[in-house]
């Protein structure tokens, strides 16, 4: 992890360092997928949420990587987390496992339990495609249109991170 935290593009916290070494585990060991499927996912997750688990959408109420001064509501429209969920049924999904678990929104286990629902539940058949993509940018391209469905599409920019993910940890 230590030379992507050099990387001045991406420039990890000790946080983010923390949630990107528990995220990559979690799909390579957890889920099972392969790195560059795994790659895939994290462009993603980096685009989103700069891989933080306490991160709320960019806006003015909300600036920075982290953001321990948010207060969860599922109604709020506002997306957080590691995926930033940001529709209500999903965030209120989110706040169920969370509860069951013991768990405040913001802990990593709480969101990595809620997502392992996600892609094995209503996600199932998208997650199936992830997990058989011969590439990075397919796996990525999915993850992003099938599960993430951000308003926009931008493909570029998480295949490029993706692809800077697998060039650091495809042996892991």
């Amino acid at each position: 992890m230590s030379t992507l935290h050099k990387d001045a593009n991406y420039s990890f916290d000790v946080q983010q360092i923390d949630d990107f070494a528990k995220t990559w585990a979690f799909l390579r060991v957890g889920m099972g997928i392969s790195s560059k499927a795994a790659a895939g996912v994290m462009g993603n997750i980096y685009a989103e949420s700069a891989v933080s688990h306490d991160n709320a959408q960019d806006n003015k109420s909300y600036p920075g990587k982290h953001n321990p001064e948010y207060i969860f509501d599922g109604s709020d429209g506002v997306g957080y987390g590691l995926i930033q969920w940001t529709a209500k049924e999903r965030k209120n999904g989110l706040a169920y496992t969370a509860s069951r678990m013991g768990l405040k929104v913001s802990d990593i286990n709480a969101q990595l339990s809620f997502l392992r629902k996600e892609l094995t539940g209503e996600f199932s058949s998208a997650w199936k495609s992830i997990e058989s993509a011969s590439t990075v940018n397919k796996a990525c391209d999915i993850f992003l249109k099938e599960i993430e469905k951000p308003a926009v599409l931008n493909y570029s920019e998480r295949r490029t991170y993706a692809n800077k993910f697998y060039s650091y940890f495809k042996n892991n």
